[in-house]
This record gives C-alpha cells, sequence and structure tokens, in this order.
C-alpha cells in the first residue's frame, strides 16, 4: 500500500522515474527483511506499479548505497591486497619445512627469497644502545616508546593540541647512521607533523626529515593497512644525539603512540600508501593528495655494483630465488640454502575487508573483485539477475536503470590474474617487485616507486575497464542503462572521469547545506566535465541530501540547487 501510494503521488505531479536504494543506515527496522521471498514480492510491485502509472523505476546494484557486494560473494572473489610472510634462515643448509600461512583466508601468489642485506635493519631502540632519553614536556616512562614492545603506549600530551610541541631526545651510546624511522600508533583518529633533526658541532639542532602523520579517519574505506607502522625514509645521517618533534596535532583525547624506531636500514618511503594500503584521510583529496616527493637517490642506476647495492639494503632482482615451484600442496618446502643469510618470503593475498554499506546483516557480504569479470558476473547475477530471473520482460517495462552510488569501499592491489594483466600491460613481470610491498627496496628507489605508480595506474584502469565496464555490458545485455556517480570518497583509487566515463548515464551529488566536507562542487563538476568528454547530454546530480528537518521550503534551496546547475547539472535527482 506504502509503494503504491509514493508512486501515485509521483505520478500525480510529473516526477517520471524513481530510483530504489536498498539501505539501512540504522534505527528501526520494519517487518520485511531484505532479501526475503516477501522482500523480492515488495520489489516486483513497485515495478509493476511502474508499469502501470508510467514511472520509471531504477534499483541500486545491491543492498546498501555503497558499492557492489552481497553474501554471494566470498574470499575468492573479493577485493584483496597483498601480505607476506618472512623467515630468516642461514645457509648452507637444507630448508625442509610446512610455510603455514598468514590468514585463513590466504592466497599465495609467490614464494621467493633473497639474500638479508649486509647491513640489515637494526633498530636503534634498544636499550643497550640508547644512552638516554628525555623529552619536554615530560612523558612519563618514555622508554615504553623504544621497548619493541607493541603492548605499551603513550598518549600525546593534552598541550600538543593547543600549539605545543612534544619533544624528544634520544641520546647513544656511540655514534651510528640512520636512513628511516617506523611509527607506530594507536587506533584512534589524529593527524600530527613529526620531525626529525640531529646535533651538529655547533650543538644545534638541524632538521634531517619530516613528514606527517594522518590518520584522522580509521574506518575500512581507508583501506586494509589503516593500522600498519608507517616508515619513513631519512637521507643517511650520522650522529650519537637525535630528536624528534611533534606539533600541529589533530585528535580526539586519546590517541598516541606505541613505538618509535630509528633504522639504519633505507626503506621505501611511504610504502603503505603507494600500494593502496591506506588511503587519503579524508573524503576529498587535495591535488597533491598522492604526490610524494622525491628523495635524493644516492645510489643510481649507473653506478650501483652489486656489492654496494646488498650493503646499502637493495634486492638485487637478479639475487631474488623463486621458489613457488618447490611448495606442495601441504604448504611443505624443501629448499638447499645456499651459504649466507636468506629471508624467504610467501607472498599472497587476503580479502581487504571491505563489504558493502549500509545494510543488516543479511544483507551483508564481501565487496566484489573489481579486476575480475567473473568477481563481477557474480555480484549482478547475486542481486540484479534474481529479479530479472524472476519477472519476464514484459512484466518489467518500467525498469529501466541500475544504479551505482558513490564508491566507498577502498582500494585493492591484486586479483588472481594480475600477474598476466600486467604483464600485458607494461611488458614487465611485477613478481620480482614483490618485496617492494613490505617497504623494501628493488634495484633501486627510483624504480620501485615506478613499480608502485604503474600498480595505482593499473588499478585505476581496472575499475573502469572491468569493473563498471563489465557491468554497463551486462545491464545493456537486458536493455537496462547503468546511472553511476560520477567520483569516490573515502578511498577512492581510480579517476574520476574515466570511472564515469564508462556508464551510461552521469551523476554529481550535492547536499542542502554545506556540510563539514562542502559535498557538491567537486563531485558535480566531476559529473559535467565527464559528461563533456564523453559526449553525454544529461548531467545528473543526487540533490539536496541530507539536513532536512521538514522546515525547508523550495526559495530556502534554490540559491544551493542554482549553484550546482552552474557547475554543470542539468537533471536534479530529489533525495529523499
Amino acid at each position: 500500500e506504502g509503494i503504491t501510494k509514493d508512486l501515485e503521488a509521483m505520478a500525480r505531479v510529473g516526477i517520471g522515474q524513481a530510483l530504489i536504494g536498498h539501505v539501512s543506515p540504522g534505527g528501526q527496522r520494519g517487518n520485511v527483511k531484505i532479501l526475503s521471498e516477501e522482500w523480492w514480492k515488495m520489489v516486483e510491485h513497485a515495478v509493476a506499479e511502474g508499469n502501470r502509472l508510467g514511472v520509471d523505476i531504477g534499483f541500486f546494484n545491491g543492498p546498501g548505497w555503497s558499492q557492489s557486494g552481497g553474501p554471494w560473494i566470498n574470499e575468492n572473489n573479493a577485493m584483496r591486497h597483498i601480505v607476506s610472510k618472512e623467515i630468516q634462515v642461514s645457509g648452507p643448509t637444507v630448508f625442509d619445512d610446512i610455510i603455514s600461512y598468514p590468514d585463513s583466508l590466504f592466497k599465495p601468489v609467490a614464494l621467493q627469497a633473497y639474500p638479508v642485506m649486509a647491513q640489515p635493519g637494526v633498530d636503534l631502540s634498544s636499550y643497550h644502545e640508547i644512552k638516554k632519553i628525555s623529552s619536554t614536556p615530560a612523558l612519563d616512562d618514555i622508554n615504553a616508546l623504544f621497548d619493541k614492545d607493541g603492548s605499551t603506549s603513550r598518549i600525546f600530551p593534552a598541550g600538543l593540541r593547543n600549539g605545543q610541541d612534544l619533544v624528544m631526545d634520544i641520546q647513544l651510546e656511540d655514534p651510528a647512521t640512520i636512513q628511516s624511522i617506523q611509527v607506530d600508533y594507536l587506533p584512534i583518529p589524529f593527524k600530527v607533523h613529526v620531525e626529525v633533526e640531529t646535533r651538529g658541532m655547533d650543538g644545534r639542532y638541524y632538521s634531517v626529515g619530516s613528514f606527517t602523520l594522518d590518520r584522522r579517519y580509521i574506518n575500512f574505506e581507508i583501506g586494509p593497512m589503516r593500522f600498519q607502522p608507517l616508515a619513513f625514509s631519512l637521507p643517511k645521517t650520522q650522529s650519537d644525539h637525535f630528536r624528534i618533534r611533534f606539533s600541529n596535532l589533530t585528535s580526539d583525547f586519546g590517541a598516541g603512540l606505541k613505538e618509535i624506531g630509528l633504522k639504519t636500514d633505507k626503506v621505501l618511503d611511504q610504502a603503505i600508501e603507494k600500494q593502496l594500503g591506506k588511503m587519503y584521510s579524508g573524503p576529498l583529496p587535495p591535488w597533491d593528495g598522492y604526490l610524494w616527493e622525491a628523495l635524493d637517490e644516492s645510489l643510481s642506476e649507473e653506478s650501483v655494483s652489486p656489492e654496494k647495492a646488498v650493503s646499502e639494503g637493495i634486492i638485487e632482482p637478479a639475487t631474488i630465488v623463486d621458489l613457488t615451484s618447490k611448495i606442495d600442496a601441504e604448504g611443505r618446502l624443501k629448499w638447499e640454502v645456499p651459504e649466507g643469510d636468506w629471508i624467504i618470503s610467501l607472498t599472497g593475498m587476503v580479502p581487504t575487508g571491505a563489504t558493502n554499506v549500509p545494510v543488516p546483516p543479511e544483507a551483508t557480504g564481501f565487496e566484489c573483485d573489481k579486476f575480475n569479470r567473473k568477481a563481477i558476473e557474480t555480484h549482478f547475477n547475486g542481486f540484479i539477475g534474481k529479479f530479472l530471473d524472476r519477472v519476464p520482460p514484459e512484466k518489467r517495462k518500467s525498469l529501466k536503470t541500475v544504479v551505482i552510488d558513490s564508491y566507498e569501499v577502498g582500494p585493492q592491489n591484486w586479483t588472481d590474474n594480475f600477474r598476466e594483466i600486467f604483464l600485458e600491460r607494461y611488458g614487465y613481470d611485477p613478481i620480482p617487485w614483490l618485496p617492494v610491498f613490505s617497504g623494501r627496496i628493488v634495484e633501486n628507489t627510483d624504480k620501485s616507486d615506478r613499480f608502485l605508480w604503474d600498480l595505482r595506474r593499473l588499478t585505476a584502469d581496472l575499475i573502469a575497464d572491468i569493473y563498471v565496464t563489465r557491468l554497463r555490458e551486462m545491464c545493456n545485455e537486458q536493455g537496462l542503462d547503468l546511472w553511476v556517480e560520477n567520483y569516490g570518497h573515502w578511498g577512492f583509487p581510480a579517476e574520476f572521469l574515466q570511472y564515469g566515463g564508462r556508464a551510461d548515464k552521469i551523476s554529481g551529488e550535492f547536499w542542502y547545506e554545506n556540510h563539514l566536507w562542502d559535498l557538491g562542487p567537486l563531485e558535480c563538476r566531476a559529473a559535467s566535465s565527464a559528461a563533456h568528454i564523453y559526449g553525454k547530454s544529461q548531467v545528473f546530480a543526487e540533490a539536496f541530501t541530507a539536513g532536512f528537518n521538514f522546515s525547508q521550503y523550495p526559495g530556502s534551496m534554490k540559491s544551493r540547487g542554482d549553484q550546482m546547475f552552474s557547475e554543470g547539472i542539468n537533471l536534479s535527482l530529489i533525495h529523499i
């Protein structure tokens, strides 16, 4: 009865289409459970009433407003990312053991071995090497941040949120050379600027490197590695006095650190971000949110000898041994380890943990793999296909549109045939570069960074060319259009224009009021820009979202609507 009255009211005032989102953002729920037989009958009734009244109907492509998942997606066709497990061995010897998986949902990609660097990553956070640690303002038991015990932590002092700096002084027994710093933190939102300084011959301190720890948003949409310790490269610096300065803290009460490690080895700077393990901590990335300043490369491609490369903590591709074929079905590796110290690295993929949202438990499942056509087909058939199987074409003429709402489910960086896709696209094998995912440098910093750039570029291409394109093809085969909100927030790993250009219809979004993030101008301009580029005359907007308290009226909404029309919108979809 309610569905009928809604659609009759729409027809009476000339609303031509209703797009139905199957969402449950919280609060009291009705008696009809999503995906139940009764629920499907309600959906069928909406389409039948659309036929009768001349109101076209569109469905979100799955439960929730983001994105494409449900209980029909399992760990084998979910969004996945690279993880690894390492074992250190010394040769000559015979390694004969079962290598257990690091996760129950782990699927192996490669098993490799490579020499341990001649100068391994010595952590200066050892009591016998540190003579004295102090801080201003004083922190109780500051040594807890340098004890290699992640179960201990210290909270940022309250003054740090009010313009005060936190300065930690570290005095070593003897001078040491550092090339990186690693910071582990509590899983509480915060952002803080960090500067590493060293004492010069004149007794003054000079900056050797600075970076920002930005963890203001920690939900799953930001990425599967949002709680991993962060490693930052520093210029090679020798001293016995180091200073770490924290400033400009933005946080809720309780944010703090678990461990700080000054390291002697080189690392790939901000490798977690570069491999899409953690995205920008906000809904609207700035233009330079995914640009990283190139560090000075002390070893050029021309000057590197294998001996010097190892001494600098760099993995030479020629030294990597592929052991993948030597591990049996039970996970047992039998390998004659050459002389020296070696790392055996088992690399594979696990689900990112992203699920469709917001929906009740019975409609919740993994997000489908955005790089895999079969996974996308499984998702389409698991939801839209279920309805199409129930209702013959002549009884669903009002059903015209399938909707993909805003993308808010974060990144992935691997899939089952990713190696083959990468080889075809770029002409080189990604497998020798797998150590880069753990922050190690293969060949040199520049080439390691270039590999991860290729990874990010391919990710954006596949989301447009596989995910959106295959959904559009399946919709078109059934006489349906694919309608896409041409942007993504909270960890969107693709490109707005390319993403929207693969759809039949493009939409932006704007909120009734200037929200904290001012949702509207960027989203609507992205939609109109894609429409211009790809020759689409209609530019939709999810219009006047949120903030309603039933005191608004058309006059109070006009200026906001006019603003978005000036961004290029020419069709409004009223969000209720």
